[in-house]
């Protein structure tokens, strides 16, 4: 599904805005492994599965994963007021469409139509942290990777366990052994 598809999912919108939005998107390939910083961009994730995470010391932290018809974009580096933090590793073979948050504020003053699609989208990834909140405030690993598939359905067969273990915040021996609990 292309960017403009992803954003019309929820309405429609007119043939200006797609053709504005045409012309400030970008297109990027990214192998698998390969990895860039999550910067002044919204990136959209024509096909692949990618997962954000924070280079912290001593050991990564995974974020959030995104799949093909998803979002990524940094926080910080997107409102511009900051450096990001975020960094994104392509666990398949990616390809995006990217639009520079400058060309994405042009596109939402000239096109209110957009600023509903972009609400909506903020909106969801506020769900999804609250969600990662409530996950690390769970004291029960049992408990965290059952949220952990509801809030990420059909994506664990694609992960490695390492990745889901950073993600909850527990050792990859302790996932390894919910997982056989729960098989």
């Amino acid at each position: 599904m292309s960017f403009i598809a992803a954003i019309e999912t929820l309405v429609p919108l007119s043939i200006h805005c797609k053709t504005a939005i045409s012309k400030k998107a970008q297109r990027q390939d990214l192998p698998k492994g390969g990895k860039l910083v999550v910067n002044h961009h919204l990136y959209y994730l024509e096909s692949g599965l990618v997962r954000v995470f924070y280079d912290a010391p001593e050991k990564e932290v995974s974020g959030h994963f995104e799949r093909e018809g998803g979002f990524i974009a940094s926080v910080r580096g997107f409102s511009g007021q900051e450096s990001p933090r975020e960094y994104m590793e392509a666990l398949e073979r990616c390809q995006f469409q990217i639009i520079k948050s400058a060309d994405l504020q042009v596109l939402l003053l000239g096109f209110p139509e957009l600023n509903l699609h972009f609400r909506l989208l903020y909106q969801k990834y506020l769900r999804v942290y609250d969600a990662r909140l409530h996950l690390l405030c769970e004291p029960d690993p049992v408990k965290q990777y059952e949220e952990f598939l509801q809030l990420y359905p059909n994506l664990a067969h694609r992960l490695q366990v390492q990745h889901i273990a950073q993600f909850l915040n527990v050792h990859p021996s302790t996932l390894s052994k919910v997982r056989k609990k729960l098989k």
